[in-house]
């Protein structure tokens, strides 16, 4: 079957669950803490990277609006809760009890939130008010970004503290944002494509001669605790690394021969 065709089969099946559930509620995984439905849950950013997504790709194949909000309240819920206006940065996760973030702005979380935003973005409507809400952040976000990136053209695994080791699955997944925003003109090329392409050379010196990149940190579950982030191993061959690395590949590639605005 083709891709459209497995959404498509998707899209019938959200058909058939949704109307059980209220749609503001409505949040894929297992991390679900908006408005206490769970009293104790709490939200992470790599929710950001398939909640709103999935539903403005469903949005696209099958023109149901329902999809469209869908997409909407999933991925500004969790903006509202994991960004902190005062430091320019998506937090690792927000606990629901306290009601407050953990105040670690971990640097692939951050990577995974961008992805989320550029990916729902390209499939709903340019002119919808909640999609240019979140186009004004994503814009802010990456120049946040892009001032705290490393001389060498890394980041560092927590992105504002200066005890950090700098990780290299950060440059793949910022590689890939800033890509695709530029190609849409949603930033400008002069501003963001240094930030690129050095971050592109820092990957590649990091790629080892079997492809696999170094210095990629282990799965980081979220903690209240900056030693815990600062201390995290690095090494694994793991799919975060090869993964985001192969799309920024991609990105990078359709960023350099593509003409822009596709």
């Amino acid at each position: 079957m083709t891709s459209t065709t497995h959404l498509q089969a998707l899209a019938a099946q959200s058909a058939e669950l949704l109307p059980r559930h209220p749609w503001k509620f409505w949040f894929w995984g297992d991390s679900i803490g908006f408005e206490g439905l769970l009293d104790a849950a709490e939200f992470t950013k790599e929710t950001m990277h398939s909640d709103g997504p999935l539903f403005a790709k469903l949005y696209q194949v099958t023109g149901q609006d329902l999809y469209r909000r869908l997409a909407l309240i999933n991925i500004l819920s969790q903006i509202e809760l994991l960004y902190d206006p005062v430091d320019g940065l998506f937090h690792h996760f927000w606990m629901e009890r306290s009601k407050s973030r953990n105040g670690i702005a971990w640097g692939r979380g951050n990577g995974w939130g961008l992805l989320g935003m550029v990916d729902t973005l390209e499939y709903l409507p340019a002119g919808d008010a909640g999609t240019q809400r979140m186009l004004l952040l994503l814009r802010k976000l990456l120049a946040r970004v892009a001032d705290l990136q490393d001389k060498g053209g890394g980041w560092r695994t927590v992105l504002n503290d200066s005890g950090s080791y700098i990780e290299t699955s950060i440059s793949a997944f910022m590689i890939c944002a800033m890509s695709r925003a530029i190609r849409r003109a949603w930033v400008t090329r002069d501003a963001y494509l240094p930030v690129v392409e050095n971050a592109m050379a820092f990957l590649l010196k990091n790629i080892r001669s079997d492809g696999v990149l170094e210095g990629v940190s282990y799965e980081t579950f979220p903690s209240t605790n900056l030693e815990h982030y600062r201390s995290m191993p690095r090494g694994g061959m793991v799919p975060w690394g090869q993964g985001a690395f192969l799309a920024s590949l991609w990105s990078y590639a359709q960023l350099r021969t593509a003409p822009p605005n596709i």
